[in-house]
């Protein structure tokens, strides 16, 4: 397993993961090689709800880093580390616990994800998405939800040095960049058991 990789590429299709510890898979295509990337919207230890922190029009120095970075699949890059504690880009009381599906609008973090995925396969040309995690495979099968060879991809793109003491500097999480507005977003994850 190698952490803190970075993957910057277009969303092509998603697909929902209803059991086990329930993700939102992303088809991901970079360099024109598809991976797939799974978001934890559910934790199989509880509590199982997780943490969510939306952050609009963000403004820090490692986006100006990621500006520049051009779409590619990166591994241990010195300068592009995600730490939630450290960095400053999001506060634990800012984010709030929410399902992963509930009746209603804007209540569960499907609700936070699913549409402005759709956004992003829509009008690829507008969005630049970068995706924090852990990079796992290739392995020799093809994949469950996309269907590509070998399966390979992201995971736990979520908060991990609250699970893990010894992961600093290796968080996960997505951000995204509007071409048009010229504005970053942030959208950090967290399960409740991890300590801050």
């Amino acid at each position: 397993m190698s952490y803190f990789s970075i993957l910057i590429g277009q969303v092509a299709a998603y697909s929902l993961d209803t059991y086990g510890t329930r993700h939102a898979e992303l088809l991901i295509f970079c360099q024109g090689q598809p991976y797939r990337a799974s978001i934890n919207i559910w934790s199989k230890r509880p509590p199982h709800r997780l943490k969510y922190g939306f952050r609009a029009k963000m403004r820090h120095p490692m986006l100006r880093l990621l500006y520049q970075q051009r779409e590619g699949f990166y591994t241990g890059l010195p300068k592009l580390k995600l730490d939630y504690r450290k960095q400053g880009m999001i506060h634990q009381r800012s984010m709030g616990v929410l399902p992963d599906t509930q009746h209603g609008p804007r209540n569960d973090l499907l609700d936070m994800i699913l549409p402005r995925m759709r956004q992003l396969i829509a009008e690829p040309k507008r969005y630049k998405l970068v995706l924090f995690g852990d990079r796992w495979g290739p392995e020799p099968r093809t994949d469950w939800y996309f269907d590509f060879k070998p399966s390979s991809g992201l995971h736990n793109i979520h908060m991990n040095g609250g699970q893990y003491p010894d992961r600093h500097g290796e968080d996960g999480g997505m951000f995204i960049y509007d071409r048009k507005a010229k504005a970053w977003e942030g959208h950090f994850f967290a399960f409740q058991s991890a300590k801050w």
